[in-house]
C-alpha cells in the first residue's frame, strides 16, 4: 500500500513537472500574439513625438514644439479616422493619451519660453 502511494506520487509529480515543460515550451503559441495596427502614420508621430523631447532636452525648444504639433496634427487626424464603436478601445485609449502627453509637453514647451498664454491653451486641451 505504502509503495503504491509512493508509485502514485511519483507518477504525479512527473505528470505535473511534463505539462509545465509542455506550457513553456509552447507558450509562443499560447499568447497572443500583437499585430501592429497602422504603419506608417502611427509610427511617424510617435517618431516625432521622441524627437520632440530629444530636441527639448538638448534646450532646441523651438524645434521640439515644431515637432510635437506635426505629431499632435497626425494624432487628431488618427482620432478622427476612428470608428469609435468597431475601433478596439485599447487603440483609442493610446492615441488619446499620446495626445494628451503631445499637448502637455507643447505646454511645458511654450512656458519654458515664457509664453505663458500659449502654455495655459495647450494645458487647458
Amino acid at each position: 500500500m505504502a509503495r503504491s502511494k509512493k508509485s502514485m506520487n511519483f507518477l504525479n509529480g512527473f505528470i505535473l513537472t511534463l505539462i509545465t515543460i509542455l506550457l513553456i515550451l509552447f507558450s509562443r503559441f499560447l499568447t497572443p500574439q500583437v499585430v501592429a495596427e497602422a504603419p506608417e502614420q502611427k509610427n511617424k508621430a510617435d517618431l516625432l513625438f521622441e524627437r520632440g523631447i530629444e530636441q527639448y532636452q538638448t534646450e532646441q525648444i523651438i524645434s521640439s514644439i515644431q515637432s510635437w504639433e506635426q505629431a499632435l496634427t497626425i494624432y487628431q487626424e488618427q482620432i478622427a479616422g476612428l470608428n469609435l464603436v468597431d475601433s478596439k478601445s485599447t487603440n483609442i485609449d493610446r492615441l488619446l493619451r499620446k495626445k494628451g502627453k503631445t499637448l502637455s509637453n507643447l505646454g511645458a514647451a511654450y512656458f519654458s519660453l515664457g509664453k505663458y498664454y500659449q502654455a495655459i491653451d495647450y494645458y487647458q486641451q
